[in-house]
């Protein structure tokens, strides 16, 4: 289960745990701010991709649908012109020259998706160690909640920077 479910059901969650997921939401802009909104969701559902995605991305995801929906979410006119003019089987989603400003726009959304997760790591580490000690040696209520809100947080941060660490690193095949 991941921790959500733990903490809310259970009052505890794992450090690392492997069904934890970070949500991340993507949206087109609304029509009265793009006109080619509507374009864009037809070229997208063409695709068969999302067109209001929510991704769920667990550590070392490589965030491809994301990709896909940034690609003509961020396109300009010619560009989602060249997408729509591109005929099947041919991917009109498919990486093009823009793909390096997609991909730093989508790491700017999963860095700032990572500060969210709260303080930097290097200070979330020593208090986990404090309260893991003093937990083993009987400590207080309080300090296991405050703990558990470590861990689930500390494993969310560490999700979104695997996801970012794949999204710079080579393109799978």
């Amino acid at each position: 289960m991941p921790n959500a479910k733990l903490l809310l059901d259970y009052g505890f969650a794992l450090l690392d745990n492997p069904h934890e997921r970070v949500r991340c939401p993507l949206a087109l802009r609304a029509i009265e701010d793009d006109p080619a909104t509507p374009r864009r969701r037809a070229l997208l559902r063409r695709g068969g991709a999302a067109t209001f995605p929510t991704l769920q991305l667990a550590t070392d995801d490589y965030p491809e649908e994301a990709l896909r929906f940034l690609r003509v979410a961020l396109a300009d006119d010619d560009a989602l012109a060249r997408r729509e003019a591109t005929a099947p089987p041919d991917d009109a989603l498919a990486p093009d020259a823009a793909e390096p400003a997609v991909v730093a726009y989508l790491d700017d959304l999963l860095a700032t998706l990572e500060s969210d997760c709260g303080p930097p790591p290097d200070e979330d580490a020593p208090e986990i160690d404090r309260l893991e000690r003093a937990q083993c040696a009987g400590g207080e209520d309080a300090d296991a909640r405050k703990l558990f809100a470590l861990r689930y947080r500390t494993t969310r941060r560490k999700i979104v920077a695997s996801v970012r660490a794949r999204l710079r690193g080579p393109a799978p095949p």
